[in-house]
């Protein structure tokens, strides 16, 4: 049986397996009634690809979402989750708007290129400056690899 017959749930379909490039094809938005979670990658792969997001207070998502306007957002409360979907749902008239300032946010939120940052960061933070003229794995010879790691 399929989960819905066994459900007996005549409006819901399960699609199974779906690649990364095709998912958001079938999808308006994004339900995540998250209680605990670090920064949903999800979430930033929803907002780029120009989906509303409806999500609670976990994992840092009010860094980036600011309820009504890309996205909503509530404590982590099943009352509270159910009202930011009612939320959205009275702001249908808005989602386009929603979903394209999502795409906006979060583009400007994630950096272009995060391994180069990340990369970047590294060399700051272990040899106080970023220098594209030093080789960084030149300098390594010279530092004292226990001191690298906590």
């Amino acid at each position: 049986l399929f989960r819905s017959e066994y459900y007996e749930l005549n409006n819901v379909e399960f699609l199974g397996h779906l690649s990364n490039e095709t998912i958001w094809d079938h999808f308006h938005g994004l339900l995540l009634p998250s209680r605990s979670e670090g920064f949903p990658l999800v979430v930033q792969e929803a907002m780029s690809a120009s989906r509303i997001v409806i999500t609670t207070f976990s994992g840092g998502s009010d860094e980036v979402i600011k309820d009504g306007v890309n996205g909503f957002i509530s404590e982590i409360d099943q009352d509270e989750f159910e009202l930011a979907m009612e939320r959205c749902w009275n702001a249908q008239n808005n989602w386009a708007d929603i979903a394209t300032e999502a795409y906006k946010t979060i583009n400007e939120f994630l950096p272009d290129n995060p391994s180069s940052n990340i990369l970047d960061q590294i060399e700051k933070l272990t040899f106080g400056t970023i220098d594209d003229s030093v080789n960084p794995a030149n300098q390594f010879n010279s530092v004292n690899p226990a001191k690298l790691f906590l």
